[in-house]
């Protein structure tokens, strides 16, 4: 079991940021002890999808609203990452430099 500083220190989180992850249910502590949250080691991969999730900009109520990722949605996303990192590369040497977001679904 980890506490929170132990998972904060592994994932490079802050405390804070995972208590109020905790509080949206994105990433919940497996036990308490003496008032203290303690995460079980499945909880680092948790933190690493909300990262994820994050740097593709989802919204954290769409996060919030979605299962825990499997090893095929993961190749999914970062597929449709890839694909929105060579638009906004084309996108800039047509000197547009517009912005966009993968399509959900």
């Amino acid at each position: 079991m980890l506490t929170i500083g132990e998972l904060s220190g592994r994932t490079g989180m802050a405390t804070s940021a995972l208590r109020y992850y905790d509080e949206l249910g994105l990433v919940r502590p497996t036990a308490r002890e003496g008032g203290q949250r303690r995460y079980g080691e499945d909880a680092v991969r948790q933190v690493g999808v909300v990262l994820l999730l994050r740097e593709l900009d989802f919204a954290t109520a769409d996060r919030s609203a979605s299962p825990p990722l499997d090893v095929g949605a993961r190749r999914t996303i970062e597929s449709g990452r890839a694909r929105r990192a060579d638009r906004q590369r084309a996108g800039r040497a047509h000197g547009t430099g517009a912005l966009t977001r993968v399509p959900e679904g």
